[in-house]
């Protein structure tokens, strides 16, 4: 073991430990105590408890957890690597079914494989009662009370979440991800400046970690239209991770939305493969691709991307786009309506076949709303944009919500429906939000319906300019 100077890299102290003991936990408390002893640090009674903690006397166990451990954390969330992590987890319980920590980390894979590869919402039942088991099993571990505070959270309550973090970080005060988590609830409630002293702290307990820099901190300035912020966030994370894709490209969205420039976005769309996929935050680039050819107005150029994509549906984790939605927009811009109707009618036939496999998804929604709209059908239109503005995200989410808003008032825009989309929108472009702005609004042709509209023309003209971000 070697304790080493994170400034200097000098090397404080090193020891070597040889122990011929079975019992794990007895040899980790052993160097721990050591490493304790040589720091000079002192830890309180809640953290001694924790440390002391003996989560299972079954050895196999533990070490199905430990395996269990290793997929959890590995950093892409793939869905191999979640299913591996619950395998091991759940066959650890089949050897000690009180093993409370395993039951709270099956509701952390569960909430991970919820959010990112679309499990279906009977999932948040199965991670509330992952959590209620690890509770009532050991109702002072933390990890159990980080679970009930995931399963309050995927539930949208956030404030209960909270109160359960809260607890957790009693016996684990420096525990990052219980931090990061807090920065996300405090997000979804709507409470932004707890959300960044969150991320300020999450940065001071590991100034390495881009992802903080680029979403608790970048995407909450980005939300807040605090764009100057949001680039330095950013930046902070290339800068850590230079081939961080993901925020590259976001860094790039910000200029347009800001400045209405789209060349820090080109550039950084042309460095990254054409069938490369971004993870759930952004989808495949072609995605992306698409938004900007559209916002660009460049029909053919969008056309020719569609016939190369290789999947029916562009997908991310707020948006679910079917390739023949952009190819109908396509067909608009070059004023072809006939292809565009029979665009518009595919994406339809495939949405309507994917809302029989999940009719909660908002997501299907408002793709479908779009499309409808494409097709002239207004009162089908309407009804889905009643659908997201009554949906539990639109109404609790104050982080995920505001992407319904931009989608409806894309949907009631496309519909015709001036002032139903104004009323959104002269909410959305001052912020918060994330798509619509001034420039956006005055890029996308999904508002052509309604641009010479007085109100729509006086909103650009408030706004004209705005550089105050």
């Amino acid at each position: 073991v070697e304790l080493m100077d994170a400034n200097t890299l000098d090397r404080i102290w090193t020891e070597s430990f040889e122990d011929i003991r079975e019992d794990a936990f007895e040899v980790r408390n052993l160097i721990a105590q050591r490493v304790i002893r040589e720091l000079g640090a002192t830890i309180t009674a809640a953290e001694t408890s924790v440390m002391e903690v003996r989560p299972t006397e079954d050895d196999q166990a533990y070490n199905l957890y430990l395996a269990g451990e290793e997929y959890r954390r590995r950093p892409l969330t793939l869905e191999q690597d979640l299913l591996s992590a619950q395998n091991a987890y759940e066959r650890a319980l089949e050897l000690d079914p009180d093993f409370a920590l395993a039951h709270a980390r099956i509701a952390e894979v569960l909430r991970f494989r919820y959010v990112f590869h679309d499990l279906g919402e009977e999932t948040k039942g199965q991670i509330r009662h992952h959590a209620e088991e690890a509770l009532r099993l050991a109702p002072d571990l933390p990890e159990a009370h980080v679970a009930m505070a995931i399963a309050h959270y995927v539930e949208t309550d956030y404030v209960k979440a909270l109160e359960e973090f809260e607890i957790a970080l009693q016996g684990l005060p420096s525990e990052q991800r219980i931090w990061e988590e807090i920065g996300y609830a405090y997000r979804r409630k709507g409470d932004y400046d707890q959300a960044l002293n969150a991320f300020q702290h999450v940065a001071e307990l590991n100034p390495r970690d881009a992802p903080n820099f680029h979403d608790l901190g970048g995407s909450t300035y980005w939300l807040l239209n605090r764009y100057a912020d949001a680039v330095r966030e950013f930046n902070r994370a290339l800068q850590l991770a230079p081939d961080y894709d993901v925020a590259a490209v976001d860094k790039g969205w910000l200029y347009l939305l800001w400045c209405g420039q789209p060349d820090t976005l080109r550039a950084a769309l042309d460095l990254i493969p054409p069938d490369k996929d971004l993870g759930h935050h952004l989808g495949p680039v072609g995605l992306e691709r698409a938004r900007l050819l559209l916002w660009e107005q460049k029909g053919d150029s969008l056309l020719n991307l569609m016939a190369s994509v290789r999947d029916p549906v562009l997908a991310s984790q707020m948006e679910l786009l079917p390739a023949s939605l952009f190819s109908a927009w396509a067909h608009r811009l070059l004023q072809d309506s006939a292809s565009a109707r029979g665009a518009f009618e595919a994406s339809l036939v495939l949405l309507d076949s994917m809302l029989v496999q999940d009719p909660v998804d908002w997501r299907l929604h408002a793709a479908r709303g779009l499309t409808v709209a494409g097709l002239g059908r207004t009162q089908d239109a309407l009804e889905e944009a009643h659908w997201l503005e009554e949906s539990d995200i639109y109404q609790r989410d104050r982080f995920n919500g505001f992407s319904l808003r931009e989608y409806r008032a894309r949907i009631l825009a496309q519909a015709g429906e001036a002032e139903a989309a104004l009323d959104e929108l002269e909410e959305l472009v001052p912020g918060p939000s994330f798509y619509v702005s001034a420039w956006s609004v005055r890029l996308s042709p999904l508002f052509d319906p309604i641009r010479d509209h007085p109100r729509f023309r006086a909103l650009l003209e408030q706004y004209a300019g705005d550089v105050s971000h």
